[in-house]
């Protein structure tokens, strides 16, 4: 038998907090409330908390424990701006000149020796102030003051991408560009300058590996509209799309994302390559968005697709996601489709540069039936395709509000007309904006910490709507206003973990045995708990509906008690004797036989079944004939069963056993009564 040995003990409550001190580095920021919880710190049992930007204000120091930091880390500012002062480039010429200088090579050897030198890489010093090692220096010094729970982390940010952050220069033969004239480097050029840059760039900060803890090996190399890898074609220009662009596969899709995206392999190849030869341990990330007005298909399933060798290969960690959203789109279960998506390619899921824009609304005049498009100067002409009356595109406006809100045609969502074409605090921060952003971000929250254990990261794009890149939208949780006050949103998200731990002390209660409280004891937990259901999917926009959820649960933890519960192990028991038992019920009798009339008698009786066994069969012997003295029927007896075999034990189990007879119309009746006496048998072949 099982014995449980119930106890309980005190419980005293613990509360825990950050302290800001004077730290190297730390710089300033508009006024925010510090008495109100860390957003790190609200999360830390969960995921990471941090922000694409700023890394040393106090509100950042304060709020966030991680950092991607948004430019420094990308390629112009690891090899130069231009062709001019690019390290690169002066060691090309310089070894050019040194090659064809030498008298002892062939031609051939000097056109290999001169391929060699386009494909090498020399990264530029980046210790000065604001470049990417003296930020990376002066977290390490910081991170000196703290404890290593507390310690700022880093996500690199980024290897390889579409961006014009990737100078013209950086794939022409030479390294130099002529805007006229262009010489482009090859793809097999382009695949060993990739490979050579990321090793150099591996080299480089593998020294700062206490800090940088991930990297984005790719970013948005995959075109919002089409699905396929962005290129010289796309509004968003992609030079390595123009390099690797092959106009002879636009037949057959899957060819030509497999063929067009051979950098997008080659670069996580090499940093999984150089990391294990440079002994550090980063989390390799592919890293893209899609816009919260467009689509999320075909883009989604192709990245996935984009990734599958990738993953396949074992050379990808993490799927990046940025946070690109807004309250009207997209839908939770559409988010939650596309962390599904990514955990099929990668182990955990990060959230990048993310916001939550307010300025969107339900597009009226959307229609599923036709694509997300760009807007074009046709939809200029015709004044009908004009926001805001025309659903969600201006050709007028495509360039207003960073150029992301107006440029789409047919998007599920619009810019709210009453808000303009700029930034409009007065409805980013109304009642019912806020509210509508908060739910969003709650509900989102919600989906995160309910993949526990494989969301790593949440990133915050900058500290406030004023100070993010999406700065006209309403999108942030501070409101970038005097003081920089909180907006219901901040709440929704610091409410979200404290919502889960009420939701699991709920739960708890499931798990107790009532018989080992006191009936007032246990009258408390209900009552604790039944309070608790009433808050727990209450919408939270103030620090007072934070703390109403934290003291609930702890009203209800305090009712339940350090109720612990520990097992031993006792042993009873008794024996049970091998038993085949067969009763059978009162004799069977077929009513009278009529001569001269054929027909078919039936007559049943009842067999009980026991048996100790692992099986059992029922059986009779040959029924033969009926007989009445020296005279038998023609036709024999039969004999059937309701059920004739057990798999298990069975104990008292009923069987309706009927016995049939045919009487034909010449059958010779003789006076008196026809029998026949069977043998029924109970069997087993494992007593």
């Amino acid at each position: 038998m099982r014995i449980n040995q119930i106890r309980r003990i005190a419980a005293a409550g613990v509360v825990s907090a950050i302290a800001l001190s004077g730290a190297f580095g730390v710089g300033t920021a508009a006024a925010v409330d510090y008495t109100l919880p860390s957003l790190w710190q609200s999360y830390k049992d969960d995921f990471t908390m941090g922000t694409f930007g700023n890394w040393n204000s106090q509100q950042a120091l304060y709020h966030y424990r991680a950092n991607s930091i948004p430019n420094n880390l990308k390629l112009d500012s690891q090899i130069g701006t231009s062709a001019t002062n690019s390290l690169s480039r002066q060691a090309y010429v310089a070894k050019v000149a040194q090659i064809n200088a030498d008298a002892t090579l062939t031609a051939d050897q000097k056109a290999a020796a001169i391929e060699d030198a386009n494909q090498q890489i020399v990264l530029q010093p980046t210790t000065g102030n604001g470049q990417a090692e003296q930020i990376l220096q002066s977290i390490q010094a910081y991170n000196a003051t703290l404890p290593a729970d507390q310690k700022k982390v880093v996500r690199g940010h980024v290897f390889a991408w579409h961006g014009g952050q990737q100078p013209n220069w950086f794939f022409t033969n030479g390294f130099y560009y002529d805007a006229a004239h262009p010489d482009w480097a090859s793809p097999q050029t382009m695949l060993k300058r990739l490979d050579n840059y990321i090793h150099a760039m591996t080299n480089k900060y593998a020294k700062y590996s206490d800090v940088i803890v991930a990297w984005d090996v790719v970013n948005e190399s995959v075109d919002d509209y089409t699905g396929q890898i962005r290129n010289a074609d796309d509004a968003q220009v992609g030079q390595w799309g123009r390099i690797f662009r092959r106009p002879d596969l636009d037949g057959d899709p899957d060819a030509r994302l497999t063929a067009e995206s051979a950098w997008v392999r080659q670069a996580f190849e090499s940093a999984r390559k150089w990391e294990n030869a440079a002994g550090v341990h980063w989390k390799l990330y592919y890293n893209d968005y899609q816009d919260s007005n467009k689509l999320y298909e075909p883009k989604e399933s192709q990245t996935i697709k984009l990734l599958k060798p990738i993953h396949a290969a074992g050379n990808i960690d993490g799927y990046g996601m940025q946070g690109r959203l807004a309250w009207a789109y997209p839908t939770i279960d559409m988010l939650r489709k596309q962390i599904d998506a990514g955990l099929t390619v990668a182990d955990e899921i990060s959230i990048t540069e993310s916001d939550i824009r307010s300025d969107f609304e339900p597009n009226p005049d959307y229609d599923p039936s036709q694509p997300t498009r760009r807007v074009t100067e046709a939809d200029g002409a015709d004044p009908s395709h004009q926001w805001p009356t025309y659903g969600s595109c201006s050709w007028t406006n495509r360039a207003a509000a960073n150029g992301n809100t107006f440029d789409v045609c047919n998007s599920p969502v619009r810019r709210i007309p009453a808000w303009g074409t700029a930034s409009n605090d007065t409805l980013a921060n109304s009642p019912d904006i806020m509210r509508k952003q908060a739910d969003f971000a709650a509900d989102w929250m919600d989906l995160l910490l309910s993949y526990k254990g494989k969301v790593a990261l949440y990133d915050w794009d900058g500290t406030s709507d004023s100070s993010t890149f999406n700065r006209t939208t309403g999108g942030h949780l501070w409101s970038g206003l005097s003081g920089n006050p909180e907006k219901y949103s901040f709440f929704a998200v610091i409410g979200a973990p404290a919502r889960e731990k009420l939701r699991d002390a709920i739960a708890r209660v499931d798990t107790l045995v009532p018989a080992t409280y006191a009936t007032d004891a246990w009258q408390k937990v209900t009552a604790a708990r039944d309070a608790a259901k009433a808050l727990v999917s209450t919408r939270i926009y103030s620090i007072d509906g934070v703390n109403a959820v934290k003291s609930a649960t702890a009203a209800l933890t305090d009712a339940i008690g350090a109720y612990e519960a520990t097992t031993a192990d006792g042993t009873v028991g008794g024996a049970v004797p091998a038993t085949l038992s067969l009763t059978l019920g009162a004799a069977a009798a077929f009513p009278p036989f009529v001569p001269g009339v054929e027909n078919d008698y039936t007559a049943t009786t009842t067999a009980t079944v026991l048996s100790t066994a692992g099986d059992a069969t029922l059986s009779v012997s040959d029924p033969g004939f009926l007989t009445n003295g020296a005279f038998a029927l023609s036709d024999p007896l039969r004999v059937a069963f309701s059920r004739s075999a057990w798999t298990a034990p069975v104990t008292n189990d009923p069987v309706a056993v009927t016995f049939r007879q045919h009487i034909g119309a010449t059958q010779p009746l003789r006076t008196g009564s026809y029998s026949k006496t069977l043998t029924f048998t109970l069997s087993t072949t494992t007593p």
